[in-house]
């Protein structure tokens, strides 16, 4: 004997063998759908008699649903219980191999990812909103997934060799400081807490923790002084003279200087044979 129950928005299909038939086992195998997809608003049912007993009014009743039975004799009434049962009853003779467990799990699963005549889109997009992984996704691999496997594994590749120098014990490097704009502290890698982070001890001793793109390697370079003995060095010393004042030529000298050649005069010719005096 089996359950079945199908929900008419999404055309989903539950299966389930009793081994009995009671009501009891009834409610008992409704809880485990009920628990997995939530209180239905209303459940039609026939009218066996485990669907017609006070237990099973009084679960309806309790859970807050509407419980409503077909007519009697009129199995159409109850349309798409009917239609499940059928579809079920078909695939199930369909396959040969296996127990009836192994045949009802790979009809169900064949069914929920098939579209629905009525609907056009498999029964797990309409409640589960997604596309369950089956082997004909092996065939034919999702390009998306494909990319961003892709994208994975070239992003592991570049943060190990970027990030895995500075998050590394015992480290210099400039953490972050979240109070101040702009502002790295120095501090040293303790431990590591994660892929991407890890315990920085300041300077001050404050112990602090960090993602890696709040890091940055620190490189000191140490203070050298070479005022230490310079004391012992003797350096060669010589006596300098200051430089003696030059004397400025005079002025006299600097005319004599700037004047013409000397020339020598003479009477001319004419005049040499007159006597000339003052008067």
């Amino acid at each position: 004997m089996f359950l079945v129950v199908v929900d008419a928005y999404s055309k989903w299909l539950e299966v389930h063998q009793m081994t009995s038939t009671t009501s009891t086992a009834t409610i008992e195998k409704l809880r485990e759908i009920f628990a997995t997809h939530g209180l239905p608003t209303t459940v039609v049912s026939d009218n066996g008699t485990n669907f017609t007993s006070n237990e099973f009014e009084e679960f309806m009743k309790q859970n807050g649903i509407k419980h409503i039975k077909v007519s009697p004799y009129h199995p159409a009434s109850n349309g798409q219980a009917e239609r499940a049962v059928r579809i079920f009853k078909e695939g199930i003779e369909k396959m040969k191999e296996g127990s009836m467990r192994t045949k009802l799990s790979r009809f169900l699963l064949k069914y929920r990812i098939t579209p629905h005549t009525t609907t056009g889109v498999p029964p797990t997009e309409l409640l589960m909103g997604r596309h369950l992984r089956t082997q004909l996704d092996l065939i034919q691999p999702n390009l998306g997934d494909r990319v961003r496997e892709k994208e994975s594994q070239q992003k592991a590749v570049h943060d190990y060799h970027a990030r895995e120098r500075i998050i590394k014990t015992g480290n210099l490097v400039y953490a972050k400081d979240f109070r101040k704009p702009k502002s790295w502290m120095p501090g040293t890698v303790v431990k590591k807490t994660g892929p991407v982070s890890a315990e920085i001890q300041l300077d001050d001793g404050l112990i602090i923790r960090r993602h890696q793109d709040h890091l940055r390697i620190r490189t000191d370079v140490p203070q050298t002084t070479i005022a230490s003995g310079l004391e012992d060095i003797q350096l060669p010393t010589r006596e300098v003279n200051p430089a003696e004042p030059r004397e400025e030529p005079e002025l006299e000298a600097r005319a004599e200087q700037r004047r013409q050649p000397h020339r020598d005069r003479r009477l001319p010719q004419h005049l040499q044979d007159y006597e000339l005096a003052n008067s």
